[in-house]
């Protein structure tokens, strides 16, 4: 006796996709969103908190807008701490207040959090980079 092989597939196909789907369901549903603001950081138009870059640790680096459009570095630790990044000869704050204040831009971290390299703008709008050793 023959048998269809497509009679015996489509119940399998089917069983795998919904197999799969609560698999999805499962993981989607266990994740867990943190959120947070640099102290300090502004909640007005273009400002706040923004992440460039986290290393496998949980360490974050990136930057916050204050409430004076002042552009400011930092580094948050996997526990939440978070430490200020302001190298020195920043001078640059953003497009709304040129030659003002700080600009710094940490962009990216090492994969154990001891450094984090990034740039900044000096009072002649000149960019420049920086490294930050722990």
């Amino acid at each position: 006796m023959r048998t269809n092989m497509s009679t015996k597939t489509l119940p399998r196909c089917t069983a795998m996709a919904l197999w799969v789907a609560l698999a999805l369901s499962v993981r989607l549903s266990a994740q867990t969103i943190t959120t947070f603001d640099a102290p300090g950081a502004g909640t007005g138009f273009f400002q706040g908190t923004f992440v460039n870059s986290m290393n496998p640790a949980g360490t974050i680096a990136g930057f916050y807008t204050d409430a004076n459009y002042v552009v400011h570095g930092f580094l948050r630790a996997k526990d939440g701490a978070i430490t200020a990044v302001d190298p020195p000869g920043s001078a640059w704050s953003n497009l709304f207040a040129p030659g003002d204040n700080n600009s710094q831009l940490p962009v990216a971290i090492s994969p154990i959090g001891n450094a984090i390299a990034g740039y900044f703008y000096d009072a002649n709008f000149a960019a420049h980079g920086f490294l930050r050793s722990k």
